[in-house]
């Protein structure tokens, strides 16, 4: 048996039934669920979905209520615990000290804790943030991480991540 962790995309397109990806994605986690595998969500994707629909009004209240209904009923969600620090922490720091700004003798700048909070973002490491969180907790867990996403800074950095695309 497998554990998979879903990313927001297909979260999303799951419990959309009117998402142009609905049928992938709910193909997908059926596949799974025949297999006797595990299915999980993260509380980052849920406050990222959650998120959206703070965001963006929806022209469809309908489709968005039977969305919210749908990710509610979903309880199989991994939260960050006290053990997600130890991946989340080796990943940003691999990230960091392969991607981070270099001076002319290719040393990293802004080396002093206080000053990489501002200055060394996600978009300089090349990642978002909450994929990093995600992809830690699926370390965390021992999980396949299943994303629409290549991360392909989060793997260049760390390949024990195992990552399915189900978009393909």
């Amino acid at each position: 048996m497998k554990s998979y962790l879903l990313d927001t995309n297909i979260a999303s397109a799951l419990w959309d039934e009117l998402n142009r990806n609905h049928d992938d994605a709910l193909r997908f986690v059926q596949s799974a669920a025949l297999s006797s595998d595990f299915i999980y969500v993260s509380r980052i994707t849920v406050a990222e979905i959650e998120y959206g629909y703070k965001l963006y009004a929806s022209k469809h209240p309908d489709r968005r209520r039977k969305a919210d209904e749908a990710m509610r009923a979903f309880k199989a969600i991994k939260e960050i615990g006290k053990d997600t620090t130890e991946p989340y922490s080796d990943i940003r720091a691999a990230l960091f000290t392969r991607f981070a700004p270099r001076d002319s003798k290719d040393r990293i700048r802004n080396v002093r804790p206080e000053t990489m909070v501002d200055k060394t973002t996600a978009v300089l490491l090349g990642i978002q943030e909450n994929d990093l969180w995600i992809a830690a907790i699926a370390i965390e867990y021992n999980m396949i991480l299943v994303s629409g996403d290549r991360m392909n800074r989060i793997r260049e950095v760390w390949p024990g991540l195992r990552l399915v695309n189900w978009t393909s």
